[in-house]
């Protein structure tokens, strides 16, 4: 970043901090994304007003996209309920 846009690398880094903040604050709602006993992905989020819920990262590792893996797993998100592995 540094050498390729200088003038960025401040907005940068302070991105970086709040996505470490924002990870660590919701790190108890991450749901592990699972296939035939292998880690596949995970989903991040967290709980909103109104039992609704933000999603905040989805990853999934490239050997395991498109099965259909998440859609499950984003419908089950409300306020108090975990997703279903």
């Amino acid at each position: 970043m540094r050498a390729v846009e200088p003038t960025s690398e401040a907005g940068w880094t302070g991105a970086t901090d709040r996505n470490l903040e924002l990870w660590v604050d919701n790190l108890s709602t991450t749901t592990v994304l699972e296939l035939d006993g292998q880690v596949a992905g995970f989903v991040m989020w967290r709980a909103e007003p109104a039992g609704a819920a933000l999603v905040i990262t989805i990853q999934v590792l490239p050997a395991f996209r498109r099965r259909g893996l998440v859609r499950p797993r984003l419908h089950g998100l409300r306020l108090g309920a975990a997703p279903t592995r």
